[in-house]
């Protein structure tokens, strides 16, 4: 084969293998979008329906009506600002007290850190939970 026609197959195996792995992550978010516009009572008919038969935005005043959804944002907007701010914050001392400051064992420090990041979510959160749990830090904003 020809260089030429094996930078053609390359290219479109490359095309063909990103839109195959797109599908794959957006399915479920497609899904999720369906079901958020499907009548509740059509939601589990069989055969499935990957275009909505009656689009309703129903779910979605619904949520409003009865949820107090408003105060949940506003939570969830005050807890994720000072999470942002804290995390940065600590994230660029201890950037810089690493790159310009020379101590000893700061290469064993530097090597924890970063192992500590490739840890699965999973691994963490029950320890987390339990550390809010036995601080009564659950359900409460401080928490």
């Amino acid at each position: 084969m020809k260089m030429k026609q094996r930078n053609i197959i390359y290219k479109t195996a490359v095309w063909i293998s990103t839109i195959v792995t797109s599908v794959v992550f957006l399915l479920p978010i497609y899904w999720v979008f369906l079901s958020s516009i499907t009548p509740r009572e059509l939601i589990f008919t069989s055969p499935i329906n990957y275009i909505p038969v009656q689009p309703t935005l129903n779910n979605y005043t619904q949520i409003f009506e009865t949820l107090d959804f408003g105060r949940f944002a506003s939570n969830t907007a005050v807890i994720l600002s000072f999470s942002l701010l804290a995390s940065t914050l600590f994230s660029v001392i201890a950037a810089y007290a690493f790159a310009r400051i020379k101590f000893r064992g700061s290469n064993i420090a530097l090597m924890f850190i970063f192992l500590s990041s490739i840890l699965p979510m999973a691994t963490t959160v029950i320890p987390l939970f339990q550390m809010f749990n036995r601080f009564d830090l659950i359900d409460k904003m401080g928490g």
